[in-house]
């Protein structure tokens, strides 16, 4: 799959079931439809993103949940469907959600990466974010550490 197959925009309420089965074939403890429907609702402090398939039948194939509050934010979630995986739509959307953070005024974005997920790990560090720490056994099915992981933005004084 291209990068030009698909655009990354924002999670509407009718995306809620394509963005659970996603979640659960991502992750060993899958977030529940009413968390995901929380991110995808709340414009004030979460957002969510989809990649989704331009060519029919059109579909989503990738999410990213963020949240944030002042100059922080959180990258919560990110997942793209396995056939989808190395298609580049995990950085399209990482990217569309930095953007977004930024011109909301945010300075720091933290997110968690199970240690073990080089492809993810790979992504982030080539997007900017740097390991600033570690949760000891904070991933449980299977109990491993999390990376914690920060990307700076840079602020431009236009003064």
């Amino acid at each position: 799959m291209k990068k030009e197959e698909y655009e990354v925009r924002s999670a509407r309420m009718e995306d809620i079931d394509a963005l659970v089965l996603i979640d659960h074939a991502s992750f060993s403890i899958p977030w529940s439809k009413e968390s995901l429907q929380t991110f995808v609702q709340d414009g004030l402090h979460r957002d969510c993103f989809v990649a989704v398939i331009t060519e029919a039948p059109k579909r989503i194939i990738g999410y990213v949940a963020i949240q944030f509050v002042a100059d922080e934010a959180e990258i919560s979630n990110i997942a793209v469907c396995p056939e989808a995986r190395g298609s580049g739509a995990g950085r399209a959307m990482l990217e569309k959600a930095v953007d977004s953070l930024f011109e909301r005024g945010v300075e720091a974005i933290f997110l968690e990466v199970r240690e073990s997920n080089a492809a993810a790990k790979k992504l982030y560090e080539s997007c900017g974010f740097e390991p600033v720490g570690r949760r000891k056994d904070y991933y449980s099915n299977p109990l491993e550490d999390a990376l914690l992981y920060c990307k700076r933005m840079k602020v431009v004084n236009p003064y």
